[in-house]
């Protein structure tokens, strides 16, 4: 018997329609996956750059407890930079602030820094200081950062009432 249908040759490849539709899908998948992706990794940048300045103002506090002085650490915005300037207390001036002819000053340059600063939300500041007394609490009980980015991403800097310690805070946004 003879097979009256007419075959076509097979060669084992997939069609252009096939691989047109499988391309579409897989656009699809990294069109959703990606954004959620790439927004994890711009927060934790954020969250590590904080937490940063969260460790230099903590490191000024313990400073301050040891010399049981005052530390006053300075935080500045310049352009795209922050500036993070604090004197040193020497060793023959332990109970108070001394002339800055007896202490070291001290700067860190942090750049790019992705934030503006302020004191209260929607309350912009260029320049604020933070001091640090004998027992290493501080009178500021938080600074606000806004994402230069993402402005309704907002972070804060909270100080301890008791202690005085800084840790970062996610306030709000995406």
């Amino acid at each position: 018997m003879r097979n009256w249908r007419l075959r076509r040759p097979t060669s084992g490849a997939f069609s252009l329609i096939e691989l047109l539709v499988v391309l579409v899908l897989l656009g699809l998948a990294v069109g959703i996956v990606a954004p959620s992706l790439i927004r994890p990794a711009s927060i934790s940048a954020q969250k590590r750059q904080l937490d940063a300045l969260a460790a230099i103002l903590a490191s000024r506090r313990v400073e301050a407890v040891q010399a049981g002085g005052v530390v006053e650490v300075t935080l500045t915005l310049d352009d795209e930079a922050l500036l993070i300037a604090w004197w040193v207390p020497s060793a023959a001036e332990p109970s108070g602030p001394a002339p800055p002819k007896e202490r070291e000053l001290q700067v860190r340059r942090v750049e790019p820094w992705r934030f503006t600063m302020e004191t209260a939300p929607d309350e912009p500041a260029s320049e604020v200081s933070i001091r640090f007394g004998p027992h290493g609490r501080t009178r500021m009980q938080s600074l606000w950062f806004r994402s230069r980015d993402q402005a309704d991403r907002i972070w804060s800097v909270r100080f301890d009432v008791i202690s005085g310690a800084p840790s970062v805070v996610f306030q709000q946004g995406r």
